[in-house]
């Protein structure tokens, strides 16, 4: 786990929730189209531009780390591609929560929190291109097409 930087998150500290390499690497095992790439969000994602995704599991816990993960995932995300955010209604990660709705918005037609405290973004065609970085003033303007 990274520094806890964020306020919501302030319960965690450096080395909570961490899980070695080898671990996953035994959950995926006999699995040849899955790359294990260890390290932190931050360091390792700006060496991925290039991927597409059609689905994704978001299970990272803190506010930065699950920012960092909208960031990259949303603008390579298809059309009719979803994200499952495993921690959005958990109570002991508040700021996984923030980071998903200052991304989707908390009325986006596309989001579906679930019972068991995950939540699912589908990509829509008919719906405005979620930007991971919208203001007030740019969701409005989009909206208003």
């Amino acid at each position: 786990m990274p520094d806890v930087t964020h306020p919501l998150d302030g319960e965690w500290v450096k080395g909570d929730l961490a899980s070695g390499v080898e671990q996953v690497q035994q959950l995926f095992e006999g699995q040849s189209d899955v790359h294990i790439v260890p390290g932190y969000f931050s360091d390792t994602l700006k060496d991925h531009q290039d991927l597409k995704f059609s689905f994704c599991h978001v299970d990272a816990d803190l506010y930065t780390s699950i920012k960092e993960c909208i960031e990259f995932i949303l603008p390579r995300l298809s059309e009719g591609g979803c994200i499952v955010f495993d921690d959005y209604g958990f109570r002991d990660c508040p700021g996984a929560k923030q980071a998903v709705e200052e991304a989707l918005g908390a009325d986006c037609q596309s989001f579906i929190p679930l019972p068991t405290g995950q939540a699912i973004y589908i990509s829509r065609p008919w719906q405005p291109k979620v930007s991971p970085v919208l203001t007030e003033t740019d969701t409005t303007a989009s909206l208003s097409r």
